[in-house]
């Protein structure tokens, strides 16, 4: 079975985004020396109206099947808000079966745990709590065609807005674990921790992805700290636009307790907080294939969540957010 590679551009900053002539593959590389990584908050369901059956869970997941099918069994899917439920009914779709994923983690014991479907073969896996103790991060040790991959998947609280509860809330030795610092933001620290997990393992040579839904936009303090930190937001190093009052590039703003927005092909999203970073090694030059999928493998970099007029029980989204995706080949010298 072909193995593929999914993920962001950490050219030179001369050379242009989304780097790669469609069809081709990577500059440099044979033709599927590739990897194509979706991250996805696919909705847990859980405060839907009881009648809904869990915002048509059901339906939803076999959407999900069906677009992992259609989208060729892209090599890895991180997904957040999995419950037991939605672990089973994950289990059970053809869509996941046909493309022989192996379903990573264990099936959860809450409503919100990160689980992972690959195709690639697992090194190791661990999982951390972050502060807070309701939140984690779930890392794979993974082997592909381009070398090795550590992903990191995650789902973390937002900012507390100004005046707000816990808004000034910041760690110190007992509640934060380094590398938190004494005094920083309490919530930021799950980012901090998410990443410097994601920095470890793998050795120097791995390919890094850190990606989930972070509760925050690009603009944050703290995904700006990731950025400085050499992490490369895949959405904009592929060419996409950030996301506007238009719609266009978010991933988040649909309503989660009720299935309305779900089956409006029209409804918007508002705000881009589903992120995929990546860090290279010197190895690698990463190329990202651009939204929409220029090399014909079934996927691109961006927003994926194209609306479906036929889908089961009426859905034309899986979730109230939008899954993310990453195309990534190596350029090599």
């Amino acid at each position: 079975m072909r193995r593929r590679l999914v993920v962001a551009c950490l050219s030179l900053a001369t050379m242009p985004v989304g780097v790669g002539a469609p069809g081709a593959g990577a500059a440099g590389g044979d033709a599927g020396d590739d990897l194509t990584v979706v991250n996805f908050n696919v909705l847990h369901g859980v405060i839907c109206p009881e009648d809904s059956d869990g915002c048509q869970l059901p339906d939803r997941m076999e959407l999900l099947g069906r677009r992992l099918e259609e989208a060729q069994c892209p090599d890895v899917v991180g997904m957040q808000e999995v419950s037991k439920r939605v672990y089973d009914e994950i289990k059970r779709q053809p869509g996941v079966k046909a493309c022989d994923y192996d379903v990573v983690l264990p099936r959860p014991k809450g409503i919100d745990q990160e689980v992972v479907l690959t195709r690639l073969p697992v090194k190791s896996k661990k999982v951390v709590k972050l502060v807070g103790r309701l939140r984690t991060a779930s890392r794979l040790e993974l082997e592909s065609n381009l070398g090795p991959v550590v992903l990191v998947v995650t789902h973390q609280d937002g900012d507390v807005r100004p005046g707000e509860p816990g808004a000034d809330a910041i760690c110190n030795e007992k509640v934060c674990p380094p590398p938190c610092k004494p005094g920083s933001p309490l919530l930021a620290c799950q980012t901090t921790v998410a990443a410097d997990f994601a920095a470890d393992g793998g050795g120097e040579k791995a390919i890094r992805i850190l990606m989930g839904d972070f509760n925050v936009t690009p603009a944050s303090a703290r995904i700006q700290a990731l950025v400085a930190d050499g992490w490369v937001d895949s959405h904009l190093a592929a060419g996409n636009p950030e996301c506007d009052e238009t719609g266009v590039g978010c991933t988040a703003g649909r309503r989660d307790d009720v299935v309305d927005d779900m089956k409006n092909p029209t409804s918007r999203q508002l705000e881009r907080i589903d992120l995929m970073f990546v860090k290279a090694p010197a190895r690698c030059a990463p190329v990202f294939d651009p939204d929409p999928d220029g090399d014909g493998d079934g996927i691109g970099t961006g927003v994926w969540d194209d609306p479906l007029t036929d889908g089961p029980g009426g859905m034309v989204f899986v979730s109230d957010h939008s899954g993310t995706s990453i195309d990534l080949s190596c350029e090599t010298a």
